[in-house]
């Protein structure tokens, strides 16, 4: 599970099961930029996180962090 912790860090959680052996953990990433988005698929361990559009010019760029979920 992942929830944001204002608008450039996120919370993850992982829940434990003592029938697979595998210990709870809640771990927090600063990422340094304001996350407009981000979305995971921990069988892939991806974290993908959108950055908040930046002006350029007369558009919007818009960059995707692409990342693994650190468990």
């Amino acid at each position: 599970m992942a929830q944001s912790i204002g608008t450039k860090a996120l919370r993850f959680k992982r829940t434990g099961s003592k029938l697979r052996g595998i210990e709870e953990n809640t771990w927090d990433v600063d990422y340094g930029f304001n996350i407009r988005d981000f979305t995971m698929d921990p069988g892939q361990d991806l974290l993908v996180a959108l950055r908040e559009p930046q002006a350029a010019d007369d558009m919007y760029v818009f960059t995707c962090h692409l990342d693994d979920l650190m468990i």
